[in-house]
């Protein structure tokens, strides 16, 4: 699963980074809204990590920019910004879920899962390629019905 993390504080971005890439996602990070729109609209992702006060301006314009255009990509937003308007704003545009900062990165990383086994991802789908079969929940792999062990970094490519 890859995931786009758009963070300008370079180490709470390192962190978010870390702690998913120990959780088995692959991510992307980003710290400014230009880059981050720039760098969706050549890949894809699976979920968005979006803070709401960057550079050159508010990932809100991200959020909504996605949901006006039908796009159910998973948005987590991770913010400074505690007051209970910003928080209705953020998930009024769009987002999924709101996290305050000062967080425990365990929980960033089970409320990503959490809006990732929602029908609409792919997450917990098997995909089936021939004789070989991928569960996206589980991660495992089968051919012909008998588990096969794969390392990391070709799991990664089966989710990618």
């Amino acid at each position: 699963m890859r995931i786009l993390v758009l963070e300008d504080e370079r180490g709470i971005a390192q962190q978010i980074e870390k702690a998913l890439v120990v959780a088995a996602f692959s991510v992307d990070q980003r710290g400014r809204v230009e880059d981050a729109q720039m760098l969706m609209n050549s890949e894809m992702f699976d979920a968005l990590i979006a803070d709401r006060m960057l550079p050159d301006g508010d990932a809100i314009e991200i959020v909504s920019s996605l949901r006006e255009e039908d796009n159910d990509l998973p948005i987590l937003m991770p913010t400074a910004h505690d007051a209970i308007e910003d928080r209705i704003d953020g998930l009024e545009a769009g987002a999924d879920d709101y996290l305050i900062k000062r967080f425990a990165m365990s929980g960033l990383v089970a409320r990503m899962r959490a809006l990732l086994r929602r029908p609409s991802s792919v997450f917990g789908k098997t995909e089936p390629v021939g004789s070989l079969s991928y569960n996206f929940k589980s991660r495992t792999s089968t051919v012909n019905a008998v588990v096969l062990p794969l390392p990391r970094h070709e799991v990664l490519v089966l989710e990618g």
